[in-house]
């Protein structure tokens, strides 16, 4: 798994989403789970390509992730494309869903932000005798 961290947009906090402790935790999972670097993988036998903000998914494997129906996941993913949060391309192996980018929060993963304090003594020395 790559370092770093991701952002959930506060539209995504305020809406339908966000006001659902299983769906925040679905739409956390696509994001987590999703390329944010172009690059090639296997999924289901099948060599593909991902763009940034793209997963590879089946609605089986979904149903099974997340504990619940098909028509459940089904429906959720229906209402986030409907409300232009995804994009979805289906094929008889896979759907590769797009996290459509909301702002400058999706254009990258963000780097781990580490914070270093160096100590300069001689500095220390002058101002504090």
């Amino acid at each position: 798994m790559n370092e770093g961290y991701i952002t959930i947009p506060m539209v995504i906090l305020e809406g339908w989403v966000g006001q659902s402790e299983r769906y925040l935790k679905w739409w956390t999972w696509l994001r987590r789970e999703a390329s944010w670097t172009a690059k090639t993988i296997w999924y289901n036998r099948q060599q593909i390509y991902l763009q940034p903000r793209q997963v590879p998914v089946t609605v089986n494997s979904l149903v099974k992730q997340w504990g619940v129906s098909k028509p459940t996941v089904i429906r959720f993913l229906q209402r986030l494309e409907a409300e232009k949060l995804i994009e979805r391309q289906k094929d008889n192996h896979k759907t590769i869903i797009t996290i459509t980018a909301l702002g400058w929060a999706d254009s990258e993963v963000k780097s781990v932000v580490t914070s270093e304090v160096k100590v300069d003594s001689e500095v220390d020395r002058q101002t504090y005798p």
